[in-house]
């Protein structure tokens, strides 16, 4: 239970086919009579036969909190496949969860489907003792499909009541699908075999084989009776319209809500149910259709939803291209407020927001982690909206969501099967135009999320070349490269009326490294490094050799300060360091109103070098000093 209501999870792929959507919208209806309301868990796939885009989408049905939902409903063979259905099946019994399965059987469950053996039997009882008919001819579904075996079934139990002639002469395969259904008829047509009724496993295949038929100049049902079965509503709009047998969803739903609330009052329902579909007898058959359906109206409106979608569809590219640019999170979140999208959540994973994390690694234990991040409510118009969620509150402003009653329609976000987070619809009204955007929006929103996601982390990688590009691993300061590209840039940004120069090097490098290994003569450099940053810390400084360093400093400074701020830092770390060597450095510091750099790394060049030279002796006279101090004694 949740704010108040018993939640129904109903899991369910394409919610925006025909059926399915009736099912979902009438199920609501019934159950919200009683406190309850439905979640709905879908996918764009069909998920029955496995694809590359399938484990991203199912990650979906791993949303489903079982400490909150009162049922879970799994709606019929398309909605997963039965080895699926087995683990998140398994996943409700231990919460103690009772199981509906809508259009299937599954033991141990509640089972309600439509009776599609009695349903079917009604259509070929027609076409043999209402129109008197002895050559019939069955276009099945695919071999061996269950189905279809079923409705073959039928036709020879009716067929053998009557001694009706029904072998394997009288079966072609049309695979559910007109395509191949319009090639067996052909084939019935060039050998000469053509009967006087073409009873059909669906209404797709009724439809093209009446119209390839027509085509070839027979007349339906004058020559031959066609009749279907489903209750496609493109059968009230072909020419002639096709007898069919409704199979009707919202009753099915109805049924399937009763169970509910009667379980919930205790009283255990049978454990399969069954709805027996509706005769529907129209013209193909020679009977009088009672309806009159507008072909017109039919096709204007596909036309119109078709524009309307492809309309759409250009939009959300366009859409994509934009969030996909995005620099920061709260840009991201501006850039989805778009009319377009309408009673729609989004809600991403907080990882995905993260842009030091590759796209490619899940860090969350668990599929959705345990706090989530709104970049989209289209009940917060504030395009400044941001809000942070707990894995287990699921939704924004839950409990105004329950309240209004609507079915609330969740689909995965991913991308490469990598989880991003999801999506929810509220419609506000029972459309199955609303429908068709569920699956549309998470496709576009996939491509957009994920892109965006790749060119922040590409541009974190791209900050991290250029900063391992532009600073020296050892001391820090500017690469040599770095140093030299940003020069004239820096000198441009300053406008300096004169510029100082300044040198330092390492004195006995390769000694410190000889005698006390490279790491002691890497920290070496690091402290005069750190000299110079410390005393020309304004400046652009850099490693430019092995041993090294410049600064470029654009301020009027004291250079006798600089120089005695080097040396001072340096002896300040001896007195400290405990180390078994002294750190020493060579200094030039060289100002003048000339910015060419070669001039003046020529001049300062010189400087350094004077002074390594003047220390050198320095040292030299003072060991020569000690040496004849220790003779005298």
């Amino acid at each position: 239970m949740l704010k108040g209501y018993h939640i129904a999870a109903l899991c369910v792929a394409r919610i925006h086919d025909q059926e399915h959507s009736d099912f979902v919208f009438a199920l609501n209806r019934y159950l919200a009579k009683f406190g309850w309301r439905v979640m709905c868990f879908t996918t764009d796939s069909d998920l029955y036969s496995a694809t590359v885009i399938e484990p991203g989408e199912l990650q979906i049905f791993d949303l489903i909190d079982y400490n909150i939902v009162d049922s879970v409903i799994f709606f019929g063979s398309t909605a997963l496949s039965t080895e699926i259905k087995k683990k998140y099946i398994e996943l409700a019994k231990q919460s103690g969860k009772p199981v509906f399965i809508v259009d299937e059987i599954i033991e141990g469950c509640i089972n309600i489907r439509f009776d599609y053996t009695a349903g079917f039997e009604k259509v070929v009882r027609h076409v043999i003792e209402e129109h008197g008919v002895r050559d019939i001819h069955f276009m099945a579904g695919f071999r061996n499909n269950p189905f279809s075996l079923e409705r073959e079934a039928v036709v020879a139990k009716v067929a053998d009541e009557y001694a009706i002639p029904f072998g394997k002469e009288q079966i072609s395969y049309g695979d559910f699908w007109s395509v191949p259904a319009i090639e067996e008829t052909r084939k019935l047509i060039a050998e000469n075999r053509v009967p006087k009724a073409i009873i059909c496993a669906n209404d797709g295949m009724a439809i093209a084989v009446s119209t390839e038929l027509i085509a070839n100049g027979y007349k339906v049902p004058e020559d031959v009776i066609v009749t279907g079965f489903d209750g496609n509503e493109g059968i009230y709009y072909s020419d002639p319209k096709i007898t069919s047998c409704k199979c009707d969803y919202p009753k099915l739903a109805e049924a399937l809500g009763k169970a509910i609330i009667d379980l919930q009052n205790g009283i255990v329902p049978d454990s399969v149910i069954k709805i027996v579909p509706e005769l529907i007898i129209q013209e193909s058959c020679g009977c009088t259709s009672e309806l009159r359906a507008s072909s017109f109206d039919y096709i204007n409106e596909l036309s119109n939803n078709f524009q309307r979608f492809h309309g759409e569809g250009r939009v959300l590219d366009k859409l994509s291209m934009r969030l996909q640019s995005c620099k920061t999170t709260k840009e991201l979140c501006q850039a989805m407020y778009h009319p377009l999208f309408y009673d729609m959540i989004c809600v991403l994973k907080n990882e995905c927001l993260d842009e030091l994390q590759s796209p490619l690694d899940i860090r969350s234990t668990s599929t959705y982690g345990e706090s989530l991040f709104v970049i989209y409510d289209s009940e917060r118009p504030d395009i400044n909206y941001e809000h942070s969620l707990m894995r287990e509150d699921l939704l924004p402003h839950m409990q105004s969501l329950l309240d209004e009653g609507h079915p609330l329609i969740l689909i995965a976000l991913s991308y490469l099967n990598i989880p991003l987070g999801y999506l929810c619809f509220h419609f506000s009204e029972d459309n199955r135009q609303h429908l068709l955007k569920v699956g549309q929006f998470a496709a576009r929103l996939n491509m957009a999320i994920g892109g965006y996601r790749n060119m922040r982390y590409q541009y974190h990688m791209q900050q991290m070349i250029e900063e391992r590009y532009r600073y020296d691993a050892v001391t820090g300061l500017n690469t040599r490269s770095s140093f030299l590209q940003h020069y004239d840039t820096f000198l441009k940004e300053r406008h300096p009326k004169q510029v100082t120069i300044v040198m330092c090097d390492l004195d006995d490098l390769k000694y410190i490294n000889d005698d006390f290994n490279h790491s002691e003569g890497d920290a070496a450099l690091s402290v005069v490094a750190d000299a110079l940053h410390n005393a020309c810390y304004d400046g652009l400084c850099c490693r430019y050799g092995g041993d090294e360093m410049i600064a470029i400093l654009t301020k009027p400074c004291d250079p006798k300060r600089i120089f005695e701020s080097i040396q001072d830092y340096i002896i300040d770390y001896n007195l400290h360091s405990g180390k078994p060597y002294k750190v020493s450095s060579s200094i030039g510091v060289y100002q003048s109103e000339d910015t060419d750099f070669q001039t003046l790394f020529k001049e300062v060049d010189k400087l350094m070098y004077q002074n390594k030279k003047l220390r050198k002796q320095n040292k030299r006279r003072a060991e020569l000093e000690s040496s004849t101090s220790e003779s005298a004694q």
